[in-house]
Order: C-alpha cells, then structure tokens, then sequence
C-alpha cells in the first residue's frame, strides 16, 4: 500500500522566494501567521505589501462596551489608553522593518488623541512616501465614552503633495486642511465620512481626478448643493448620504452614472439627465413627514426611466402627486425597471402611492416590500386622493404582465398588508411564487397565510412560501 504520506501537501516546503511572493499578496496579519509556521521564515512578513493596521484588534471591545453601558467612563477610558498603548507599541516596531518600497494598501484605524497627531503624521508619510495604491485613514470611535471630546485629526499639508499614486482614498473622521487634490489624478475611488468638505472641495476632487468612478460622501455637513456635470465623465456610482444642508438641493449632469444611492431629507433631486443609470436607492427615512411637490417628483422619476432596480424607503408612498392616480397607465413610466423594494409601514394611507408605483413599472418582474415599521401617525397630514374611491384596490382588471416574484419581509399580517398582497394575487397574471418572512411566527401570521391560499388568483401556477426570518 502506497504511504499516504507522500501525497500530502507541506506549505513548510516552499522555497523562500515564492513564500516572500505569497507574502506580497496577503495582509500585514495574515503574513504574521503565515511566517509564524516555520523558523526560516520569521522575518519574512518585512516584504509585506498589504499593511492593516487597527487597533481594535489589542482589546476587548466587548469589554469596553460592557463598561459603558454600566456607566464607568474611567474603566472604559483606562482600557482604551491600554489598547492604544500597545497597538502604538506594534505600530513603531513593524514599521521600521517594512522592505517594500511600494504598498498596495495601507489601512490605518486608531482612535486619535491630540499627542498621537505628530506621530500619525509620521506614518502617514512613510505610507505616501512608498506610492501607496489603497490609502484608508479611520480616526472614527466605535466605543465613545460620554461627555469626553476629543480634537479630530487634521490631515497634513504634505499629503496633498503625496497623491499621484493613490488610487482608493479613503478618510473618516478627520479635518481636511486646505484640501488640493491636483496631484490626485490616478484616483478612481473616494470615501468621506464624517468629513466637512464643501462643494468647492468636492468640485476640486473631480476636476483633478479625470478617472474617478466612485464617489461617497457620507455625512459630510458643509454641502449647501451638490451639482456634478460633465467633469464627471467617468463615475459610475454615487452615494450621498446623510449629508448636508443640501439646502439647494442636488443636480446630475453625469452620462454614464450607472449607480446612484441618496439618503436624507426630502430635497430637490435633478436626475434627468442620467442617461445610463441602472440602480438607485432612495432612502429619506420612513419617518419623514414633509410633503414632495408634483414638479420634484416628476424631476425625480423621469431621471430613473433607464433604471432597472429601485430601492425607496420613504413617505414619498403616500405623497406622490393624487394626478398620478388619475389614470390607469401613466404617460411617464419606468418601463426598464424590473425590480423594485420598498420600504415602508404598509398603512392605509400609503397604498394610492404604492399603487401609483405599481402602474409606472409595467415591466416589473420582483418586488419587494419590507413591512413592519409601525409608529403612531397622528402628526402626519395626509393628501386627499379623490381619484382613488373605495375598493379601488378591489378592481379585477389591473393587469401586472410581468410581476414574477414578490417578498414581503418582516410581515406582522395587520388588515393593510393582507390588503396589499391580495390585490397582488389578483392582478398578477404571470406570478410564480410570493415569499412571506414574519419576525416571528405566531397563529395570527400562520391564519393569514392560510387565507391567503384561498384568495382568487389570476395565476394559476402561483406558490405562497413562508419563511421565518432569522
């Protein structure tokens, strides 16, 4: 019999030159593990590439947590000041044995005290000076303690003038001084957050970097407006989210956007001339009580008429313009959209605008509605829809030619979702399965379910699932 052990697999066999090349693949952690497997290899993590630097991994965040929430700032704080001390420990001794004078990525994560600032400079420097590709700086807390304010790390001066290799930045958290990104021009990717950057800063980013694709700005406050044009030739995917005032709203120009995610209030929202869109997401927040007028909402959904998937979490269902539901099939539609979610109470006075979406989309293929966020509605003004007479939904001819597949997500089976997706059940002519996911199960839930078995359908091959969600 063959000895076994012949055919088994010994990474320890590797010559050094093709474990340091392994090594330039992996991350600073990674390659620490790897090298600790065999004596003769000890130091050769030095050639490491990718340098993933977080101090969350010198503690117990849990523990710092737990410590928190029983209200003892000094503990949390004690256990903070240990984590930090080690991991500025590591951080001094792996830098210096670094060989590569070229890093695919550098990834720094540290919570930054006002005597941490000079040596952060430092390597920051050290990352630039070796032409990183990847630059990700997070100076956020995870695990703040109350009443405890800390000064925000100010990036410094020097690192605008370190940018022409850079091609991901990354920076959370920290203070922009004088930004200039002339020497920018390989980036394709960018994320703020938590970074008060203007709209001067954002035009100056774009104009210097011709080969951007990706843009995401997340509550960076000092944005009045945000109007992008052809200077954006290359974006494919932006996000906004939580930024603001925005007071004057938002304006794309950009031909070949391909990705498009907003979430904040409801402001005006220009995208008509986003001719190659493919996705949007739509977040204004479920509990937003302002009023969309009839001019912005046809603004916003003709700029999606070459989208194929939609996410709208909003009051916009219960505010679209009452003309919309004048008419059974709308001039202006979305007849490349093929999925649509949404996000939303499922109560009475949101079905006319649920409706209203439904007969924009009659290609619609998937869709679906996460259910369950229930709260009191008696601050909320809701519009008259004249056009829309009781038992509207209870009309048989209302032809959904495409609706494949629908989820209902979170489903509590009150009087308004059984409502909704019995009208769906009538009217979808081509419906091959319908997926209920409760939170919980309950005789309640599994009462309405059987119900719905015996609803009439206009498809006949249509199956109701049920799936708890976990």
């Amino acid at each position: 019999m063959a000895d076994n052990r012949e055919n088994t697999f010994n990474i320890t066999h590797f010559c050094l030159e093709v474990v340091t090349l392994i090594i330039s693949f992996l991350s600073l952690p990674d390659a620490m593990n790897l090298c600790s497997l065999h004596r003769s290899w000890s130091n050769l993590w030095s050639h490491c590439r990718i340098i993933d630097l977080n101090e969350n991994t010198f503690s117990d965040v849990d523990e710092i947590h737990r410590a928190i929430d029983d209200g003892d700032e000094e503990l949390a704080m004690h256990l903070k000041h240990i984590r930090r001390s080690l991991f500025i420990k590591h951080v001094r001794w792996v830098l210096p044995h670094l060989q590569s004078h070229f890093f695919s990525k550098f990834s720094l994560r540290i919570w930054c005290e006002p005597e941490h600032h000079e040596l952060i400079e430092d390597w920051i420097r050290f990352a630039t000076e070796r032409n990183v590709e990847e630059l990700s700086l997070d100076f956020s807390d995870e695990d703040p303690c109350p009443n405890i304010f800390i000064r925000r790390f100010t990036m410094p001066k020097f690192f605008y003038s370190f940018g022409g290799s850079i091609k991901s930045l990354s920076l959370n958290s920290c203070y922009l001084r004088e930004p200039n990104f002339q020497t920018f021009i390989l980036l394709t990717k960018v994320s703020f957050t938590s970074i008060d950057v203007s709209m001067v800063d954002v035009l100056n980013l774009v104009t210097n970097s011709p080969l951007l694709e990706d843009l995401s700005l997340v509550q960076c406050y000092k944005i009045f407006s945000l109007v992008l044009g052809f200077t954006c030739l290359n974006l494919k995917r932006l996000v906004v989210k939580d930024c603001g005032p925005l007071s004057f709203g938002i304006s794309l120009h950009v031909p070949n956007l391909r990705y498009f995610e907003f979430a904040g209030g409801l402001i005006s929202i220009d995208l008509t001339q986003l001719h190659s869109i493919e996705e949007a997401v739509l977040d204004y927040g479920v509990e937003t009580v302002d009023h969309y007028n009839t001019l912005g909402m046809k603004y916003l959904i003709r700029g999606l008429k070459q989208a194929r998937k939609l996410k709208l979490c909003s009051y916009v269902h219960k505010v679209l313009p009452s003309n919309y539901c004048c008419f059974y099939y709308p001039s202006l539609q979305l007849k490349n959209l093929v999925h649509l979610t949404l996000k939303t109470f499922v109560q009475g006075y949101e079905l006319p605008g649920i409706i209203c979406l439904l007969a924009l989309v009659p290609n619609l293929r998937t869709l679906s509605i996460m259910s369950g966020y229930i709260r009191s509605m008696n601050d909320f003004f809701c519009f008259d829809f004249p056009s829309m007479p009781d038992g509207f939904w209870r009309r048989p001819t209302w032809p959904l030619n495409c609706l494949e597949i629908i989820q209902m997500i979170a489903f509590s089976a009150h009087d308004y979702e059984i409502e909704l997706l019995n009208f769906l059940l009538r009217n979808g002519l081509v419906l091959q399965k319908v997926i209920i996911k409760p939170k919980e199960a309950s005789d309640l839930i599994l009462q309405a379910i059987l119900g719905l078995q015996n609803v009439p359908k206009a498809s006949e091959t249509v199956q109701i699932a049920y799936e708890l969600i976990t």
